[in-house]
């Protein structure tokens, strides 16, 4: 068939259409109307995925990668739909206390769930979250019968999504504070300990500044150390000395010493003179005699002095010696004792050291966690609050409407060409070549002047002879 065939046969039918496509409105519409209403009321939550470290007041970084941001943005979806977040918002609405529903749970389920089971299934039942495209905004509707309840309830999980996402954050931070202030109490207790310890080891020493007292007492041996080394040299030149015999540097170095024997030798160089002239018993001989004899004698008297003396300095100086060894030995053990009780007590220091140290640290995170857990900021804001709907949201009667007028046509035109095809009838002069299989000549209609022949009428194209054989087969 041809397009302009096609136009005949539509409008030789067209009653047939336009009564199916005003027979598929009536029933759509009354289809619609006799459907129990369901409103939608939706509210809007943002999410700021950019994130803030609250304690701190700055921002934590960019934006998430898109792979990590889908992720988040289906955790949250969870969260939302998640049985705490729905026991929220039952108890926020007081769903339990409402005899309707406990009535319908009991006839239901016959108590087999629990009643609030039996509402979260309910409540996610008529719940639909999803994320907005190409934004940070989580879109919870909620659907019922009533355009009031389904506003509250929209609402409601915005409100428990976001005391959820809270509680997921402080419950862990109250948890750490927990555990943070008893290790806070374990070691202070130790830390106490460690301080006891050390204070009563000190006070058992009589140790006020073990450092400083070890730098003096090893002040004090290394002087010791250093006396010892001289007096060492001083008996040992004084032994030397002894060794000698009478040629001592203190004898040789002696003005008396040298007088003495300058005097001896000029006196017995005068007595060996007048021996060659004067006899022994010349009492001039005799008195020199004496005299050099008298020198003599107070020149050994002067050096054994002095050799005494030496001896006497020598046995001083060993005995210094002695002293100074034995106090050397005794500051020794004591500055050895002294470092002795410097470990024992540098590794309490230690102990305690380490334990303020401890204690800071856990301190410190104990503040910060017990910040954390009264932390009541969330990086979640109810965007666009639900609101009661006007219309509802099933049926759509435009849409309806719209979708049946369409419909109604395409049903309308689909009956007009079956029918044609079942009962097909001449509405052109190329339906007659077609069927018959020969030119047409000429064709004759009603003229003007009344000629007589064949004459169709206007409306009566319906009432045309049909073809012999006029089937779907010769339409084709």
């Amino acid at each position: 068939m041809t397009f302009w065939q096609y136009l005949l046969v539509l409008k030789a039918r067209y009653k047939l259409v336009l009564y199916t496509m005003l027979a598929t409105v009536g029933l759509t519409m009354l289809v619609s109307l006799l459907m129990p209403k369901t409103y939608t009321s939706t509210a809007g939550v943002l999410i700021d995925v950019k994130g803030s470290d609250t304690l701190a007041g700055t921002a934590l970084g960019a934006s998430m990668p898109p792979q990590v941001l889908q992720g988040y943005m289906a955790t949250q979806i969870e969260v939302i739909t998640s049985e705490k977040a729905t026991r929220k918002v039952i108890k926020a609405l007081r769903l339990e206390e409402d005899e309707d529903l406990r009535e319908k749970w009991l006839k239901g389920t016959k108590e087999r769930v629990s009643f609030e089971d039996w509402l979260s299934e309910g409540l996610r039942k008529n719940l639909e979250v999803k994320p907005s495209r190409d934004s940070n905004v989580i879109n919870i509707a909620y659907s019922g019968k009533d355009a009031k309840q389904v506003a509250a309830v929209a609402n409601a999980f915005s409100h428990a999504y976001l005391e959820t996402d809270l509680d997921l954050k402080v419950e862990p931070a109250k948890q750490s504070h927990a555990w943070f202030d008893e290790r806070t109490k374990a070691i202070r207790q130790r830390l106490d300990q460690a301080q006891g310890r050390l204070s009563a080891y000190q006070k058992e020493r009589g140790i006020i500044a073990t450092d400083e007292k070890v730098d003096i007492e090893t002040a004090r041996l290394n002087e010791l150390s250093t006396q010892l080394t001289m007096v060492q040299g001083l008996a040992a030149e004084s032994q030397s000395k002894s060794s000698t015999g009478g040629v001592l540097p203190e004898v040789v170095q002696s003005p008396l010493i040298q007088t003495l024997k300058t005097d001896l030798a000029r006196q017995s160089a005068k007595l060996n003179e007048m021996s060659g002239q004067l006899g022994p018993n010349h009492p001039q001989y005799q008195r020199m005699e004496a005299e050099v004899r008298s020198l003599r004698d107070r020149l050994n008297a002067e050096m054994g002095q002095i050799a005494g003396s030496v001896g006497t300095s020598n046995r001083v100086t060993q005995q210094r010696e002695a002293q100074i060894r034995a106090a050397l030995e005794a500051q020794k053990e004591k500055v050895l004792k002294l470092k002795q009780q410097r470990e024992e007590s540098s590794g309490m220091l230690r102990e305690l050291e380490t334990a303020k140290k401890e204690y800071e640290v856990v301190t410190q995170r104990l503040s910060q966690t017990r910040l954390e857990s009264l932390l009541g900021q969330t990086n979640l804001t109810v965007l666009n609050p639900a609101v009661v709907p006007l219309l509802p949201s099933v049926p759509k009667l435009q849409l309806n409407l719209i979708l049946s007028i369409f419909f109604g046509t395409v049903f309308g035109v689909a009956a007009a060409f079956l029918l044609e095809q079942s009962d097909r009838r001449i509405r052109d002069p190329d339906d007659m070549a077609e069927v018959i299989d020969l030119p047409v000549l000429a064709v004759v209609s009603s003229g003007s002047s009344g000629t007589p022949g064949l004459v169709t009428l206007p409306g009566s194209e319906n009432n045309l002879p049909r073809l012999p054989g006029a089937n779907a087969s010769a339409a084709g």
